[in-house]
């Protein structure tokens, strides 16, 4: 009886030990996450070669935020350095963006064509990632105004 309960206990140990191996030995064909996998694509629009038009591309935020998809746009030289989000709010389909005076102060500057471009990259970028209808948006709290014309309506999707 002795003999017998020594030879299941060791049985028990040995089935013990092939599973801890066999656990061990799939937890290291396992793929660990990379961070990558964590990032968000979003869709944003540039001028093409020409300058003329929008074209779409995406990219890879580590975060979903406006002053991301902001930096974004900066990175792709369609927005002046300095540009930061003061307010940000969605309801109803519409955004209300708020950004810093450095976005108006560069507007006036540009010809109504490079204006143009500039909006709609801006507009276009936060009403496709957000999958919105329109967009007010302002700078320092005034709506922007530039090639002889004041953009104080939502604005919607360029083409």
């Amino acid at each position: 009886m002795k003999k017998m309960k020594i030879l299941a206990l060791l049985g028990a140990m040995v089935m013990l030990l092939m599973a801890c191996g066999a656990d061990s030995h799939n937890a290291e064909t396992v793929p660990t996450e990379t961070t990558e996998s964590n990032m968000v694509t979003v869709t944003y629009y540039h001028r093409d070669g020409s300058a003329n038009r929008l074209v779409a591309d995406t990219a890879k935020l580590e975060k979903l935020t406006a002053q991301n998809l902001i930096d974004l746009l900066t990175e792709q030289e369609m927005l002046p350095e300095g540009v930061r989000v003061l307010n940000f709010q969605q309801e109803n389909g519409i955004i209300t963006l708020n950004v810093s005076a450095e976005l108006g102060e560069a507007f006036q500057d540009l010809s109504s064509s490079k204006g143009r471009v500039l909006l709609g990259s801006l507009v276009n970028t936060f009403l496709d990632v957000y999958n919105a209808d329109g967009i007010d948006l302002t700078s320092a709290g005034r709506h922007l105004e530039g090639g002889h014309k004041l953009y104080n309506d939502i604005l919607e999707f360029f083409e």
